[in-house]
């Protein structure tokens, strides 16, 4: 079994071709990583990584709590970015593709939490 697949992204993706919107929507969603791993124990941690690696549906609701770290943060609009340049416009292996798609928010479900987000807004705003 393999830790990550982003050892081998170097290979599929060079960061200076990519737009500075999927550029920030990436690095968004990885800092949602950061801020969750933030607020873990040490032990936490260690249960973290091992139910990553073992439990697929932990795998699912840590990688989505990323995405929502990033929507929170105002980078939905980037994350949609780099979902649409990693599943329509990367060279990226069909195997890490299928994996964006079961773990990941999809780009309906991103667009639909953009909508709902856009309406609080404006609603706060009348």
């Amino acid at each position: 079994m393999q830790i990550s697949d982003h050892l081998q992204l170097r290979n599929y993706v060079r960061i200076e071709e990519l737009s500075t919107k999927e550029l920030q929507g990436w690095f968004a969603h990885e800092l949602g990583h950061v801020m969750d791993y933030q607020r873990r124990s040490v032990l936490s941690l260690i249960r973290f990584l091992f139910s990553y690696l073992l439990i697929p549906n932990y795998r699912m609701g840590a990688e989505r709590r990323a995405d929502l770290f990033a929507i929170e943060h105002g980078f939905g609009t980037e994350l949609m970015a780099t979902k649409n340049f990693i599943l329509d416009k990367s060279t990226l292996p069909e195997r890490y593709k299928k994996r964006i798609r079961r773990y990941y928010l999809s780009p309906t479900e991103l667009e639909e939490l953009l909508v709902q987000q856009s309406e609080q807004l404006l609603a706060t705003h009348e």
